[in-house]
């Protein structure tokens, strides 16, 4: 009987303790596992690329703005030449310069040689002035109009001056490059030179072609 109880008291035991063992190792690594850092994945960007990326946008609109200025740049002066004119006589160069947007004045010199009523050359050299107004906002652009005077000091001491208005379109392409038309109506007069019909004064008709560059 005694031994019995004894053979049952250590198989108790031993299961306690195989309980007891088993709870320890547990615990153990439990706490092997709690000591390990848990690396969490994070979306979060760092503040270094944060502030690259605010630098490049900013360096990106101020490239835009610097494109969108020089495109709305007034182009103050254009130069260009009448190849038309010598049909009637004249050829030059014209010079343009915007005071101020849409407001512009020109300076033609140009040589001419007008038919008297001898069929002679009167003018040699001939010089104009005028004021143009322009719907455009970039320079010598867009419809415009405007009155001009004219001068031709004649070769054989009769000058001819006169007034003309001139009307048309002109273009500047993103290079510079001008191109324009315009039809205008002039008025001269030749102090002491009559044709044959007896007259001083003449009025005619213009045509004017332009091709040149603005800046």
């Amino acid at each position: 009987m005694v031994l019995k109880s004894t053979s049952r008291f250590r198989s108790l035991l031993a299961m306690v303790l195989s309980i007891g063992a088993i709870t320890v190792a547990g615990q153990a690594a439990a706490q092997d596992n709690a000591d390990v850092p848990t690396e969490v994945p994070s979306n979060t960007p760092s503040a270094a690329s944060v502030s690259e990326s605010v630098e490049a946008d900013e360096a990106e609109q101020d490239r835009v703005a610097a494109e969108e200025r020089r495109r709305n740049r007034l182009k103050r002066v254009t130069i260009t030449i009448n190849p038309v004119a010598l049909l009637f006589w004249q050829t030059g160069a014209t010079l343009e310069y915007m005071v101020a947007r849409h407001h512009g004045f020109r300076w033609n010199w140009y040589l001419s040689t007008t038919e008297a009523a001898v069929d002679s050359r009167s003018g040699d050299f001939g010089y104009e002035a005028g004021y143009r107004f322009y719907t455009g906002k970039l320079g010598a652009e867009g419809f415009f109009f405007g009155p001009s005077i004219l001068l031709r000091p004649g070769k054989v001491k009769h000058t001819t001056y006169g007034i003309a208005m001139d009307g048309g379109v002109q273009a500047i392409l993103g290079s510079g490059i001008t191109a324009g038309a315009a039809i205008g109506m002039e008025f001269t007069r030749t102090p002491g030179l009559e044709d044959r019909y007896g007259t001083q004064n003449h009025v005619s008709g213009r045509l004017l072609l332009a091709l040149g560059y603005s800046f």
